[in-house]
C-alpha cells in the first residue's frame, strides 16, 4: 500500500491599496500593498476583520491621517485575525490597533507627529486582548505633540491591554517633544501576560507638563 501526501501552498495574491479610498483592504491569504502614499481623513480607514495569513506592506510610503480630531489609533484596524504582519509603513499622525487577534506582527514602522494640537488621545500602536503579538523594531522619530485643552489629553507610544504573549522588541523613540497635562505613557500595560519587553531605546524625548 503505497500513501501519496500532496502539500500545497497558498500563494497570497497582490494587491494595490487605491490611494484615499478607505474600505476592508485587509483580507486574508493577501499581500496588500501602497505604491503611493495614502492619504485620508477617517478613521478607520484601512481594516480588516477575521483575516488569516495577511500581509499589510506599504513598501516605505506614508500613511498620513488628514482628521486628528478624530482618535487616531484605529486607523489601521484589525479585528479577530491571526498571522497578520504590518510592516514598512511611515505614519504619520496615524495609528495601529489589533483586537482579539494572535500570532501576528508589527516590525519595521515608523511613526511621526506633525502638528498633532488636538484634544483627542494619541496611541500609536494598540494591540487589545490578543496572544502572540510581536511590536519589533519601529521607529517613533520627530514627534511634537501639543493637544488642546479639553478632552483627553493621553499620549502612549504603546498602549497594550489584557493580552498574552506581547513581545516589545528592538523599538526606538528619537527627537520627541510633548507638551501636555496629562499622562504620557511610553509603554502602558494594562492586565496583560507573560509580557517581554527587550533591547528598546529611547533618545533625546522632552516632556513637559506645566
Amino acid at each position: 500500500l503505497t500513501v501519496i501526501i500532496l502539500l500545497t501552498t497558498i500563494t497570497k495574491a497582490k494587491y494595490i491599496i487605491p490611494s484615499g479610498v478607505c474600505g476592508p483592504h485587509i483580507k486574508s491569504y493577501q499581500t496588500a500593498v501602497l505604491d503611493r502614499d495614502f492619504i485620508a481623513s477617517s478613521s478607520p480607514c484601512i481594516a480588516g476583520a477575521f483575516v488569516v495569513d495577511s500581509v499589510f506592506d506599504c513598501q516605505n510610503h506614508q500613511v498620513i491621517f488628514l482628521n486628528p480630531p478624530e482618535e487616531n489609533y484605529g486607523f489601521v484596524f484589525l479585528g479577530s485575525s491571526s498571522n497578520v504582519t504590518i510592516q514598512n509603513c511611515i505614519f504619520v499622525n496615524a495609528g495601529v490597533s489589533f483586537f482579539n487577534g494572535s500570532n501576528s506582527i508589527i516590525t519595521n514602522n515608523t511613526f511621526k507627529i506633525e502638528n498633532y494640537t488636538t484634544s483627542q488621545q494619541y496611541l500609536s500602536i494598540y494591540p487589545s486582548s490578543s496572544e502572540n503579538i510581536t511590536i519589533s523594531n519601529n521607529i517613533w522619530q520627530d514627534i511634537f505633540y501639543e493637544p488642546e485643552s479639553g478632552l483627553s489629553q493621553d499620549f502612549s507610544f504603546i498602549f497594550a491591554a489584557d493580552n498574552s504573549n506581547l513581545r516589545v522588541i528592538s523599538n526606538t523613540i528619537n527627537n520627541v517633544i510633548i507638551n501636555t497635562s496629562s499622562f504620557v505613557r511610553i509603554f502602558f500595560g494594562q492586565n496583560n501576560s507573560n509580557l517581554r519587553m527587550i533591547s528598546n531605546t529611547v533618545n533625546n524625548i522632552t516632556i513637559n507638563t506645566s
